[in-house]
């Protein structure tokens, strides 16, 4: 391999075979452009109009979950537990009243409002638990039934032994009957026989078997029914018939609203969101109290909440970014006409990537959506550096079309070599199966491809009939773009060492990098809706960190619990499930109920017994009782219709749902993968289970996304060189123009270690494509200096170097418009996208000529140019004192 960046006399004939042919396409291409620029223009918009026709009907999914790919058994899991439970997606109505029971009669009139919308399919703020009253005997242990029993037994067994005793003698009988003891507003109803004999007390706590001189065992069960009261358990009575969504303070009462059919559509979402808004402003809160305050929450709402704010993000990042990169090319320019000539192509060029875009994919993600401004800053590359290089002709006093003769086979070599190293930087993203890269890399990359086509058959098109029409004017010449000046760049050793320093330092705290493990930094934080859900937690506070699985009979519900709950007792070292909930946790199961029915029925026998050996008051205070022992077998189709919701899913759907809840943090990924690896398959009688929740999804799609990113990093990689070395042909030359974009990376790296700046599913996207968007500074600025020769860097940084400058710069901008979103990801992604392009330019800038520099005064550099800016010098006039602006 030469030493030098100069070719071989073999090399340097097949060079100049390469280049005069070419030239020759370069200038027929040219020549065609100036015959047929018209229809040109025509076609162009023609394509246009339609791309847009099929633009306009691509779908945002904002469901970060879409960014994972097809057939992935966690996603597969969870849509089937979502299409079972209708994805629990309902609207809740949340009311924050200082009076509750202002709060009560509002949600009454709503709920009969509401209940008149063709699409609601029940509206509830309150929960009838009266059948959880009438078989609360059916809840309670049976040791405790059983001693219920045995202490009737034995009073009845006494009285039988000792008929002389009667209840008039004065000895003690105490029953204790409630018939509502969980209600608030009731109290314990106790009915006491005189006490006349000391000896006769016992404790509630002790039963005696009752003797002659003592009296009889007393009939007390408070110890009993006080379990129940404090317990709030599997077992759990409820505490009244009706229980109302109300928190505990009664501050926050809630109508939850169920719809009809199919609610992912967010159209149909918005509009019952919208319908609920209006009927709450017809009623009029403050009529009920004037510090009610209403608001909507539930998945619904959150769905529409979503939507908006990415709608928003991308509207206020469009505007800001947009308008930054006008504003840039205007200073830059100095004229307005500019954006017209950069603007219109790019503006094509991206109507056809979306065009495409829709007939190919049909939508876009929470991370696509945003190339719509991404490759505004990306494309507009091309027509700053077709501009510059078309002015830089012109005014040196090039025709038009030696003008586009240039641009076409100077510039438009480098930003064709430059273009297929970022189209294949994101064109590599396409070998890997996370959704987002892949989307990301197919939009990205034919969106490059397709501007870089309008930038080169509509930019040459629009520039010739500006021309024709006078709205073009040729600037006056300027002698130091015109007249190239044999500088060089000084200390070039002091420049490498310096940046080798910082290159240094960078490697340090590089190894200081993350990956992003709180699950929770990666969704957007909206404050309303954050605001509203904290008061939903205050009434239905059960936590949503969940597995959920799907069973099909209650015979292998029995089986499941039983193996988790065995699971859950046995796993000590590093125990992950907290507790198990299915529909037994509501419904005892078959064959409690038929031995606590047993029971229950022996204890209604015994009643009927006792009621000889008492008085009529007592016996009156019996009745009371008689009520909960004349129960039948509890089934799911007993239960309240929400709450039989969530053990059964959507009516006529079949099966049941089982709930295993975790006992660690699924915002931590390493315990969100612990907890993840205890569930994701359970097998029990020879039948697999497979549990849905967001955590394992989470989890899969970090794993994915780990292994995806190193594929698409070293594919990215060895694409760009392969592109670099058949276009150069020279490994030295690869090698250089390779430098500047790995110390670039490299010192990216570094700021992120410094900055604590982690990686996650969001910005790990842009990696693969900073390889390539940032190897485009240095393919421009060499392929410059190669054309101008020895001695021509300052020349070449003075004009190409400006040039990408700025390009960088629009590119930055369009990353930039991300750093304003509501999702902290997507923030992400634009910071270590702007840190990227900015160290990416940083190194073109510096260690790229300074490199080019030694290695020239070495005697390394290459001898004679083959550029056409000299050969417009002479006829250049001398400096002028004032530039004509065009």
């Amino acid at each position: 391999m030469s030493n030098k960046l100069t070719d071989s006399s073999g090399e340097k004939s097949v060079k100049a075979a390469t280049n005069a042919l070419m030239d020759s396409l370069a200038s027929a291409l040219s020549r065609w452009i100036m015959r047929y620029y018209i229809i040109i223009i025509v076609a162009a918009f023609a394509v246009s109009a339609a791309s847009f026709q099929l633009a306009v009907g691509l779908k945002l999914n904002t469901n970060i979950f879409a960014l994972m790919p097809d057939g992935v058994a966690s996603i597969e899991n969870l849509n089937r537990v979502m299409e079972k439970t209708g994805s629990f997606s309902n609207a809740m109505v949340v009311v924050d009243s200082p009076d509750p029971d202002a709060a009560i009669r509002f949600l009454r009139e709503l709920r009969k409002q509401v209940l008149k919308f063709p699409w609601v399919s029940s509206a509830e703020f309150t929960e009838d638990t009266s059948v959880f009253q009438r078989h609360k005997l059916l809840y309670m242990e049976t040791t405790d039934l059983k001693e219920i029993q045995r202490r009737i037994d034995a009073r009845i067994d006494y009285e039988k032994h000792h008929p002389k005793i009667t209840l008039e003698d004065n000895t003690e009988v105490k029953i204790s009957i409630r018939k509502n003891s969980a209600s608030k507003n009731t109290g314990n109803t106790k009915s006491t026989a005189p006490i006349t004999n000391p000896t006769a007390k016992a404790s509630s706590k002790r039963v005696r078997k009752g003797n002659p001189m003592t009296g009889p065992p007393p009939l007390e069960f408070d110890d009993i029914e006080d379990k129940y009261q404090k317990t709030r358990g599997r077992r759990n009575v409820a505490r009244s018939s009706e229980r109302v969504f109300q928190s505990d303070d009664g501050q926050i009462s809630i109508l939850l609203v169920w719809p009809r059919g199919e609610t992912n559509d967010i159209g149909f979402s918005r509009h019952l969101i919208n319908d609920l808004r209006k009927l709450i402003d017809k009623i009029d809160p403050s009529k009920y109290h004037p510090r009610m305050q209403v608001d909507i929450g539930g998945r619904l709402k959150g769905r529409v909440t979503q939507f908006d704010a990415a709608m928003q993000d991308l509207s206020s990042s469009g505007l800001w970014s947009i308008s930054a990169i006008l504003l840039l090319l205007a200073f830059y320019y100095r004229r307005l006409f500019s954006i017209l000539y950069i603007g219109l192509p790019l503006v094509m060029g991206i109507l056809w990537t979306f065009g495409i875009t829709q007939l190919v994919l049909g939508g876009l993600n929470l991370v696509t959506v945003f190339l719509v401004v991404v490759l505004f800053g990306l494309g507009i590359d091309f027509g700053i550096h077709n501009l510059t290089r078309y002015d830089e002709v012109r005014r040196c006093g090039g025709s038009l079309e030696e003008a586009l003769t240039i641009v076409f086979r100077r510039t438009g070599m480098a930003s064709f070599v430059a273009a297929l190293t970022t189209i294949a930087g994101f064109y590599a993203l396409l070998i890997t199966d996370f959704r987002a890269f892949f989307e990301f890399g197919f939009i990205a990359g034919t969106g490059v491809a397709l501007i870089f086509l309008s930038m080169y058959l509509v930019f040459p098109a629009i520039m010739l009939l500006a021309e024709r029409v006078g709205l073009y004017r040729v600037g006056v010449p300027q002698v130091d773009v015109c007249n190239i000046t044999r500088e060089g760049i000084p200390k070039p050793r002091i420049i490498l060492f310096v940046m080798l320093a910082i290159l240094g330092v960078s490697l340090f705290y590089a190894t200081n990098i993350q990956y992003e493990d709180d699950f929770k930094k990666l969704s957007a934080k909206i404050p309303a809706y954050q605001a509203v859900k904290k008061k939903i937690d205050k009434v239905f506070s059960l936590s949503t960190d969940r597995a959920v699985v799907f069973v099909p009979t209650l015979e292998e519900v029995t089986a499941l619990v039983k193996y988790l709950e065995n699971k859950i007792a046995t796993d000590l070292d590093s125990p992950t499930i907290k507790k198990v909930k299915s529909i037994y946790t509501v419904v005892p199961n078959k064959q409690e109920q038929d031995e606590r029915l047993e029971i229950i029925g022996n204890i209604k026998r015994n009643t009927d017994e006792i009621k000889d050996y008492i008085n009529a008051e007592q016996r009156a205070k019996l009745a009371d009782i008689i009520d909960y022992l004349d129960i039948d077998r509890l089934s799911a189709r007993d239960l309240p219709s929400a709450l039989r919701r969530v053990y059964t899913g959507l009516p006529g759907s079949g099966g049941y749902l089982v709930y295993i809840y975790n006992s660690v943090s699924m915002s931590d990924s390493a315990q969100a993968k612990a907890f993840s690896d205890d569930i994701r398959e359970l097998t029990v009688n020879g039948k697999t289970y497979y549990p849905a929740t967001d955590a394992l999804v989470f989890v899969d799609m970090r794993d994915l996304m780990r292994n995806d990113a190193t594929i698409a990093m070293f594919a990215v990689i060895i694409v760009i060189l392969l592109v670099l070395l058949i276009n150069f042909r020279s490994l030295r030359k690869v090698f250089i123009v390779m430098f500047p974009v790995v110390s670039g990376t490299i010192m990216m790296v570094g700021i992120m270690g410094i900055f604590d700046i982690r990686l996650s599913i969001f910005n790990m996207v842009v990696l693969p494509a900073i390889l390539g968007i940032g190897v485009d500074s240095a393919i421009h600025i060499f392929h410059r200096y190669e054309e101008e020769g020895s001695r021509s860097l300052r020349h070449v940084i003075r004009t190409t170097g400006w040039a990408v400058a700025i390009t960088t710069l629009t590119t930055l901008f369009g990353f930039a418009g991300m750093l304003s979103a509501a999702n902290p990801g997507l923030q992400s992604l634009g910071i270590l996208a702007c840190i990227g392009l900015g160290t990416s330019l940083v190194s073109s800038l510096t260690m790229l000529p300074a490199l080019l520099q030694w290695l020239e005064n070495k005697g390394s550099g290459p001898q004679h140019g083959f550029g056409q800016a000299a050969s417009f010098a002479a006829s250049a006039p001398p400096r002028p004192t004032k530039t004509e602006a065009a």
